[in-house]
């Protein structure tokens, strides 16, 4: 069994007790946990797009909204296809999991950098659950009418799955870890 620390003391014969406190061997372990602890409380981890084009583009589809007087159809209601809820959501436990992972691993070594590490693990994990939903829609997410794929074939483009027009919103979603701001 392993030993956690060491019992000292005895005898005081200035007060006449018997005094005993342990002292630990936990010290560079509980060092460890403290920088595990720091790191976590520094990092961040972001899901989203680099540029505001796509992420503007992203929150309207997942929300929906109202077409412009400028636009091809004016005044048009496009209907919300939420497609970044539902990754996280049907995700949800299996990212928990591999934070908590992350968060046990980099305990066990006591190094900022595995739990670093863990977090690009779950960022690319969770890039990866936004494009599926991208391409494979869900039940909830309307199609596209004809009027917008009259557009589409306008524009030259032959793709006739909503949230697909151009391939920018799929292949700019990204995340990255950093440092949190104050």
């Amino acid at each position: 069994m392993a030993q956690y620390g060491t019992v000292v003391g005895g005898y005081n014969r200035t007060t006449g007790t018997v005094d005993f406190r342990v002292q630990s061997s936990y010290k560079p372990r509980v060092q460890k946990i403290k920088r595990v602890l720091d790191a976590l409380s520094k990092l961040e981890l972001n899901v989203g797009w680099n540029n505001e084009k796509d992420a503007t583009k992203a929150f309207l589809q997942e929300f929906g909204f109202t077409t412009g007087e400028g636009s091809w159809i004016p005044n048009k209601d496009v209907p919300a296809r939420p497609f970044i809820r539902p990754a996280i959501e049907g995700a949800k436990a299996q990212i928990a999991k591999k934070l908590k992972d992350a968060y046990n691993k980099a305990l066990q070594g006591g190094s900022s950098a595995e739990l670093k590490e863990g977090m690009d693990n779950v960022g690319k994990f969770v890039v990866s659950k936004i494009r599926k939903s991208i391409i494979e829609p869900n039940k909830e997410r309307q199609p596209l009418t004809k009027t917008t794929l009259q557009i589409r074939r306008k524009k030259g483009i032959r793709r006739r799955k909503p949230l697909l027009e151009t391939g920018s919103m799929y292949d700019n979603v990204a995340y990255q870890v950093k440092r949190k701001r104050k």
